[in-house]
């Protein structure tokens, strides 16, 4: 019974995740900004497709310490706060039109970099 509820829930496959200019594909585990292919490695693409699915909200780096590390890996003080340099390094340099966020002593959002005019 469990192997068949295993089966179906991996047959689903997960909608295209766009904010702005990027697109998170975890169907392919693809990312791209203004259509072209951004190369990440598997923690940046983990995180980045963790705070895209809750874009507009603060993740608190326990939340994405528990998401995209195994309880097996040791973690450094600072793995969060690296992978996410990183990340936003990539994303700065392909032009994305939004950037990760800190919010002190909450965590990390999503969220635009242009204010668009209403």
């Amino acid at each position: 019974r469990v192997a068949a509820l295993c089966r179906r829930a991996g047959e689903k496959r997960p909608a295209a995740l766009a904010t702005g200019n990027l697109a998170v594909d975890p169907s392919t585990r693809s990312v791209t900004c203004a259509g072209r292919p951004l190369d990440l490695t598997a923690r940046e693409y983990l995180l980045l497709e963790y705070i895209a699915r809750h874009v507009g909200e603060v993740v608190t780096r326990a939340d994405i310490e528990g998401r995209i590390y195994d309880e097996r890996v040791e973690l450094a003080s600072n793995v969060v706060d690296s992978t996410v340099c990183n990340l936003r390094k990539k994303l700065a340099a392909a032009g994305a039109d939004v950037a990760i966020q800190t919010r002190r002593g909450f965590g990390y959002l999503l969220a635009p970099t242009k204010l668009t005019a209403s």
